[in-house]
Order: structure tokens, then C-alpha cells, then sequence
């Protein structure tokens, strides 16, 4: 069995199950973004991989993958939010060492809505399952980034800023586990 396939076998249920609950919110916010992308240059973020990486080079690998997580990510995107995210993800993976299985989300949402400002809303589906003296694991990116214009604050108005910020974590983990499915065979 391949890598992708153990990872799938082993948390395909849970990433499932996660999927469900957050749906109504995803196709909200996919609404949203289809109407500022037609006009809009966004910057599609979708970076993934799996590996099967020897128990005693986990240490080694993660960090690497941790980079690769955040190399996309836009340098005017607030650095306080990109600093918790790469604390999350450092913890996930420190984490996963000691699993058996297991996956996690870990979002970057950095809309502040103003005219002008980088808007960042990213987003890593993350999974691993162990072999004997291995660890397979794989995630999956998924997010956006765009510069706000006059024309889209004039859209997120009318949605309520507040409440599409909390609807955009839902919308990141759907498509960041839909991603993540994709890249190990499952959907």
C-alpha cells in the first residue's frame, strides 16, 4: 500500500465527517470569492505533498514542510497572524511524531478588510498515519490572497465583515481538505 493510501485509509472518516459539518459556510463563501475573483487578480495558494520520511529524520522534514507551508504566503500579509500559524503548524507536527494516526487544520486569516491592504485567508489540512519505522504524511494548502479594492469592500459590506470572517475559517478547511483528498486519491 502506498502512502497516500495509508494516510487516506486511516483518517478518510474523520477529514469526511469535518467536510459535512462546515458545508452550508463553504458554499457561502465560495459565492463570495466567485464574485471578487471574475475582476480581481487573486493569488491562489495550493501547495501539498506526501512523503514516507524514516522516524529519525521526522525532525529534519518537518521544519522543511513548515517552510514550504508558508513560502507562498505574502510578505505584507500581518506577520504577528503568520508567526501563530507557524507556531500551530510547528506544534502539529512536533505532535504527530508521537501518533499513530491523526490530522489537523491550521488557517491563516488575515482579512482586514481595508482598502488597499494584502488580504490573506490560507489554510493546511494536514495527515499522517505510522508504518514501522516511518511516518507517511501529506497535507494540502488552500487559500487567497488579494489586494482589497474599493469595489470589493463595497461586496464584503454586504455581507457584514464579521460575519464572513468567521464563515472564511469554515470555507479554508472544506477546500484545504478537499485538496488534501485530491492529492492522496480519495475524491
Amino acid at each position: 500500500m502506498s502512502a497516500a493510501q495509508m494516510i487516506l485509509a486511516e483518517n478518510s472518516d474523520d477529514i469526511n465527517q469535518r467536510r459535512d459539518n462546515l458545508a452550508n459556510n463553504y458554499m457561502q463563501v465560495a459565492g463570495f470569492l466567485n464574485k471578487l475573483a471574475a475582476p480581481q487578480q487573486m493569488m491562489a495558494l495550493n501547495s501539498g505533498t506526501c512523503d514516507t520520511v524514516p522516524k529519525e529524520h521526522w525532525g529534519d522534514y518537518a521544519a522543511e514542510q513548515e517552510e514550504q507551508m508558508f513560502a507562498d504566503i505574502p510578505p505584507e500579509a500581518n506577520q504577528d497572524k503568520v508567526q501563530k500559524a507557524r507556531t500551530k503548524v510547528n506544534k502539529v507536527l512536533k505532535v504527530f511524531k508521537t501518533l499513530k494516526a491523526g490530522d489537523r487544520f491550521v488557517e491563516l486569516i488575515d482579512l482586514n478588510f481595508e482598502i488597499g491592504a494584502t488580504q490573506v485567508m490560507a489554510g493546511w489540512a494536514l495527515a499522517m498515519c505510522k508504518g514501522h519505522n516511518e511516518i507517511h504524511f501529506a497535507f494540502a494548502e488552500a487559500g487567497f490572497a488579494w489586494v482589497m479594492r474599493a469595489d470589493y469592500a463595497l461586496e464584503t459590506e454586504k455581507l457584514g465583515h464579521p460575519q464572513l470572517a468567521g464563515k472564511v475559517k469554515d470555507y479554508i478547511e472544506v477546500q484545504a481538505y478537499n485538496n488534501l483528498l485530491m492529492n492522496l486519491g480519495g475524491l
